[in-house]
């Protein structure tokens, strides 16, 4: 009787977290107003062509702590800002990395119950990334501003 009672909670935790799985399309604009006082959804931003990436962590964390500077250097060295939007759920005062404190928020739509945690969304609202790896997250990143380039074809036929 315990262990059925533990395998209950054990699934009932799992089923708190992740509404969406990659591959899925997010349906629900999510919306928030940023650090400079812009407010934007992820059906805005992708509907002029670009890739949502969202951080989700905060310095109380190590591997958040890990995350943030290179992710602040990636942002601010490498980035196609016009083609990428990065917003981060936590107000990072020691870097310059965007944030909007609605988007804490939407953690449990897409997060897992651990931290850090990226979420990348390309062409059509698809979820292309959802899992606790930066180095995944950014290698993600070129195939999510392919997903732009393409017709959505799912299934195209050869010629």
């Amino acid at each position: 009787m315990r262990r059925l009672f533990l395998l209950i909670m054990l699934l009932a935790a799992f089923s708190l977290f992740a509404q969406w799985e990659v591959g899925e399309v997010i349906t629900q604009d999510y919306s928030w107003t940023d650090n400079n006082g812009e407010a934007h959804s992820i059906h805005e931003l992708t509907a002029a062509g670009k890739v949502v990436y969202i951080f989700w962590g905060t310095s109380g964390w190590g591997g958040c702590a890990a995350a943030a500077p290179l992710l602040n250097t990636w942002w601010n060295n490498t980035a196609n800002h016009d083609e990428i939007y990065l917003i981060c759920a936590y107000n990072w005062t020691n870097y310059s990395l965007p944030y909007g404190a609605q988007v804490n928020g939407y953690y449990g739509d897409f997060g897992n119950g651990y931290v850090p945690f990226f979420a990348v969304i390309g062409a059509y609202n698809v979820l292309m990334y959802a899992d606790n790896s930066y180095a995944n997250s950014q290698a993600i990143i070129p195939a999510a501003l392919d997903s732009f380039n393409s017709m959505g074809v799912v299934n195209p036929i050869s010629t």
